[in-house]
């Protein structure tokens, strides 16, 4: 399988990483092209992914040509597959939308970890996807490597998921988990959680409740077969949670956490669990629980950020393409 990866940031690099290491997917897996925001870096015969990596981490960039559009790379490198792995972006979802779908239209499937694109225009790409005859994955926008859209499938097989409600956003949870755990405010715990590298120097996605939103959006319109969008999800973040509350939480038993729920309605909201509920989970993990008609209450619990965790996910989709 022949791949073109658009973004090489820390997910990028870090599965480029995986396919070079473990000789089961770099005997299989071909990198032909890489792109960042200003160059290109191409090879037929396939990339040094080591090489690669080593050059965007010491000169910033991956190539020394400057980068062309989308729809001429993929001409000259001619991929099975586009990995779209810009950043996310909530208010249009480009360029990462565009990148996609230029990508479905030249008839190449797409594998995606960008948020933006899915949650924007969900319909839009799979109906143009469907139509070009294409595969569009994107499990990594969710929940990093914890596969929640793969198993929410495999529990509806069989049976109706009437709700999901979740943890979806890894920073906010450490955030508040610090201010339970060390007695720090919120701009300490912050300050905390870029040290250990589970918060960007922009939090505002993460602490406003934008990015479980966007996530929530993809979950709702996969799982549930609904038609949402970002704006119609009722959205509160963190950004106003004080120590006091945290501590008062405490006292009753129970911890403050930023919760998605999806169902009758969609909301993002801090909400107070009881530290006996098993979505009440500490530091930077998310956790879902699906109920089904049938078969009641199913909860799924994992780490959901890091590059690496993400980079699984995405492999995971190059895979289930390629029919590995």
């Amino acid at each position: 399988m022949r791949l073109l990866i658009v973004g090489f940031g820390n997910v990028g690099r870090s599965l480029a990483r995986l396919i070079s290491k473990e000789e089961e997917y770099s005997g299989k897996i071909r990198v032909v092209c890489i792109a960042d925001s200003k160059t290109q870096i191409v090879s037929n015969s396939g990339l040094d992914l080591a090489d690669v990596i080593r050059r965007k981490e010491e000169r910033g960039t991956v190539g020394d040509e400057r980068r062309v559009e989308l729809k001429e790379l993929i001409e000259r490198c001619d991929p099975d597959t586009v990995v779209e792995l810009t950043n996310t972006n909530p208010v249009d979802g480009e360029p990462g939308f565009s990148h996609i779908r230029d990508a479905i239209v030249s008839g190449r499937d797409v594998v995606t970890a960008n948020k933006g694109p899915i949650a924007i225009g969900f319909h839009a790409l799979r109906e143009l996807a469907l139509r070009n005859r294409v595969q569009l994955r994107y499990s990594g926008t969710v929940g990093a490597g914890t596969p929640i859209l793969d198993f929410g499938k495999t529990c509806s097989r069989g049976d109706k998921i009437m709700s999901i409600k979740g943890i979806l956003n890894s920073t906010s949870n450490y955030v508040l988990s610090l201010m339970e755990s060390k007695g720090v405010n919120m701009r300490e715990a912050i300050d905390a959680a870029r040290k250990e590298g589970y918060a960007e120097a922009d939090v505002t996605m993460d602490i406003s409740g934008r990015d479980s939103a966007l996530k929530l959006v993809i979950i709702a319109n996969h799982l549930l077969g609904t038609r949402i969008t970002p704006e119609e999800v009722k959205t509160t973040g963190i950004e106003h949670i004080e120590l006091n509350a945290i501590r008062k939480a405490l006292k009753k038993g129970k911890r403050i956490r930023l919760v998605a729920n999806a169902g009758s309605d969609y909301t993002v909201s801090p909400q107070e669990l009881d530290e006996s509920d098993p979505l009440c989970v500490s530091g930077p993990m998310n956790s879902f629980c699906i109920k089904c008609k049938y078969s009641g209450e199913k909860y799924v619990i994992g780490k959901g950020a890091g590059g690496m965790e993400t980079a699984v996910a995405v492999l995971r989709d190059i895979l289930s393409i390629g029919g590995r």
